[in-house]
C-alpha cells in the first residue's frame, strides 16, 4: 500500500481475499481549518490499515492531531488535541453497482468506491478532521471571557471589578431623587 498522489492510496498489492490486510504509516498534508482553529502540524504522521472484505476494502485511519487557535471567549491563544479515528468501506465497482441497484432510494449519495485499485481518502479525512476541530475553541473550560464594558479579560481583572453605569433612561429619575434629597436637607437644587 502506498500513495500515488496526495490523497490517492493504492491498494493494488492488497489481495482480494477477505481478511488480507496491509498497513502504512505516512505523513499526509492536511490543509483544512476553519476561521477560529487550524491544525498545529499540517503534515502529521497517520496510520492507515486496509483490510480486504468481500465487497471491497475496509480502511481504518488513526492518528493524534493537535490544534491551535484563539479562544472564542477571551481571544487568548488556545490549543488542544484529539485522536483521529476513521473507518470507511470502499466498495469494489461491481459491489457498489449491486448495492445501489438494491436500494430503492433514488437520492442516495454514491458509495465510496475503489477506482483503478486506488481509494481517495480526501473526503473521509476532511470530514473527520473538520468534525473533530472545536467550533468554539476555549483557552480553558472555565474561561469567563471579556468584560463587556472595558474589554479586558475577566481572568486579569480583580474580583471586585465593576463599572458604575446608569441607564440613560433612568438618569432623569436619579436627578429627581437628588433634587428631592437636596430640598429635604435645605440645600438648593443643582
Amino acid at each position: 500500500m502506498h500513495f500515488t498522489d496526495d490523497y490517492l492510496l493504492s491498494v493494488r498489492d492488497l489481495p482480494r481475499q477477505p481478511g488480507s490486510f496491509d498497513e502504512l504509516y505516512a505523513q499526509v498534508t492536511l490543509p483544512w481549518e476553519n476561521d477560529l482553529v487550524k491544525l498545529s502540524d499540517p503534515e502529521p504522521e497517520l496510520h492507515f490499515m486496509a483490510q480486504s472484505v468481500s465487497d471491497g476494502v475496509l480502511l481504518t485511519i488513526n492518528g493524534e492531531l493537535a490544534w491551535e487557535g484563539s479562544c472564542a471567549r477571551c481571544l487568548q491563544p488556545a490549543e488542544g488535541d484529539f485522536d483521529l479515528s476513521a473507518t470507511e468501506l470502499f466498495f469494489y465497482p461491481e459491489a457498489a453497482k449491486a448495492a445501489e441497484a438494491n436500494t430503492k432510494d433514488v437520492d442516495i449519495d454514491p458509495l465510496p468506491t475503489v477506482v483503478d485499485d486506488q481509494i481517495d481518502i480526501e473526503a473521509i479525512l476532511r470530514d473527520e478532521i473538520m468534525l473533530a476541530l472545536p467550533m468554539l475553541p476555549l483557552c480553558d473550560e472555565d474561561c469567563e471571557g471579556l468584560c463587556a464594558t472595558c474589554g479586558e479579560a475577566w481572568a486579569d481583572l480583580p474580583a471586585d471589578h465593576v463599572h458604575a453605569e446608569v441607564d440613560p433612561r433612568l438618569a432623569v429619575l436619579g436627578q429627581l431623587l437628588a433634587n428631592q434629597e437636596n430640598e429635604q436637607s435645605g440645600e438648593s437644587p443643582a
